[in-house]
């Protein structure tokens, strides 16, 4: 049995002043003039302002028991099957503090600017927010889950057939026995979860199983010897709430809508993990098919770097894919892995349909730009469903390792990540308008490591003097030196990128 506590302590501050301007100049376009170029006059000018001083206070503090038990193993009097049994339950008490003060305005000048409303004296600016919040909760939640395991043994013929190629010819290898005690494994795991929270008086209870089997399977290598294949088939169902934090409660304009309850998902998955030998070395694959069926979903968009909630529980959503991801010594006495994953989810928001307006001479009315604004017809439009922010269908990641020739302590390593486009939409927080595409997503990172000493080596060898190390460096920064300017050379015709520099934030985990 366990017993803990934890108090968990976070300062958040966003502060941020964007400032873009525009000039619109009338050039002197006269050749045989002097000024010819310059600017002659001003025409138009224009401007916005976003200005922000948001504080977030966190505390979260808690207290938690658990405890586990497993008996004895009970073996049938055959000696052929045996099962056991394990438990582990517990409980957990948590507070949670959240002081929140915002402070947010933009000022535009230009299309859609800022002017009087009500008071002519009065200029009112756009999505001014200006709240203190504090939400304090209690949240206790419990989990008891059993698991057993089912062996069982037998006397297994096996026939096995290889076929080995080479680079002069091919041939096949075989192998026949009976192998005694061959064992296989099903592991069957139920358990439950469950909670309240007190700030909503939200109470809940998610059940979910695992079933788990290790089947005899067998393999065989080059020179005939017999190995097992290690494979693990799982199938895991149930259900899952996530209570909201507070960020999930704020409303775009800073409010907080205590009626928000937890986002549900009804979560399956089929995986299989394969351990196989190749090239004489251990490897791992591991493949999984999931669908997760979501309601009281909370709608979310990505404004810049920075998450902003509906703060309702107005929506249903799916996601659907798989994951393979393949891991070994692909270089021998180094780990390299390949990931590629295909994604598919979209959501379906409540009461977001709307209307388009027609003018008499049957154009679309758009607010500012249409000089007929008087709506002569309409049209009904229902979006139905729209990809979700993460909505990525794509990715793939490279991780690989390998060692510099006659210079085996020299390691280098790729880290490579694609991705396909990611939804987006104009910043006018509607849902049903971030339908758009982001261009495709790749970044590759390289990483060099250098190991002076050796750790393999024995105590006395490692007994070098000052220089061995000092040459070693200069030769490895040689090798550096001459790489990098032999890729500034042969990438994009010796030009340099320039990146755009981003404003970001940080948040805790419990804000995530």
């Amino acid at each position: 049995m366990n017993f803990g506590t934890s108090v968990f302590h976070s300062i958040e501050s966003e502060h941020f002043d964007v400032l873009g301007e525009y000039w619109i100049n009338e050039l002197e376009t006269d050749p045989s003039k002097e000024d010819f170029g310059d600017s002659t006059s001003n025409i138009g000018v224009g401007g916005f302002l976003d200005h922000g001083r948001n504080d977030l206070n966190v505390w979260i503090g808690n207290v938690f028991y658990d405890g586990s038990f497993t008996p004895a193993q009970k073996i049938h009097e055959s000696g052929k099957k045996s099962k056991s049994l394990s438990m582990n339950w517990g409980v957990k008490s948590q507070f949670e503090s959240f002081q929140d003060v915002l402070s947010e305005w933009h000022m535009i000048d230009s299309a859609g600017y800022s002017i009087p409303q009500g008071d002519p004296d009065v200029l009112e600016l756009k999505d001014v927010i200006k709240q203190n919040n504090l939400v304090e909760s209690y949240r206790f939640t419990g989990h008891y889950q059993y698991e057993q395991n089912f062996i069982s043994k037998k006397d297994v013929p096996v026939s096995l057939r290889k076929k080995v190629r080479t680079d002069s010819s091919k041939y096949e290898i075989y192998f026949a026995d009976t192998l005694s005690d061959s064992p296989a494994k099903l592991s069957l795991s139920i358990g439950v979860r469950g909670g309240y929270r007190t700030y909503n008086e939200e109470g809940w209870i998610t059940p979910r199983f695992a079933l788990t089997y290790n089947p005899r399977a067998y393999f065989i290598d080059q020179d005939t010897n017999l190995y097992r294949r290690n494979i693990k088939l799982r199938a895991s169902s149930g259900l899952y709430y996530q209570p909201p934090l507070y960020r999930t409660m704020r409303f775009l304009d800073g409010t907080v809508n205590p009626e928000v309850i937890s986002q549900k998902s009804w979560h399956n998955v089929l995986s299989a993990d394969v351990y196989f030998r190749m090239w004489n070395r251990p490897f791992k694959f591991i493949t999984e098919v999931y669908y997760k069926y979501m309601w009281d979903v909370v709608p979310y968009e990505i404004d810049n770097v920075r998450i902003r909630y509906y703060a309702d529980n107005n929506a249903v959503a799916y996601a659907t894919g798989i994951d393979a991801k393949i891991n070994g010594e692909f270089v021998k006495g180094v780990e390299s892995f390949f990931r590629v994953g295909i994604l598919k989810t979209m959501e379906e928001i409540e009461n977001d349909d709307y209307y388009i307006y027609l003018n008499s001479d049957g154009d679309t009315i758009v607010p500012g730009y249409t000089f007929n604004d008087v709506a002569a017809d309409s049209i009904h439009q229902e979006p139905g469903w729209i990809p979700r922010p993460t909505d990525q269908l794509l990715t793939f990641t490279l991780f690989f390792q390998d060692k510099m020739p006659k210079y085996e302590n020299f390691k280098v390593s790729a880290n490579l990540n694609f991705g396909t486009p990611l939804p987006y939409g104009p910043p006018s927080y509607e849902r049903y308008k971030d339908v758009l595409r982001t261009k495709a997503y790749m970044r590759l990172d390289l990483g060099f490591m250098f190991d002076f000493v050796n750790e393999t080596t024995k105590l006395e060898s490692r007994k070098v003097n000052f220089r061995k190390h000092l040459s070693n460096l200069l030769s490895v920064l040689t090798l550096l030196i001459c790489w990098a300017f032999k890729m500034l050379f042969l990438i994009n015709g010796c030009r340099i990128l320039q990146a755009d520099i981003i404003p970001f934030q940080i948040t805790s985990p419990a804000e995530e």
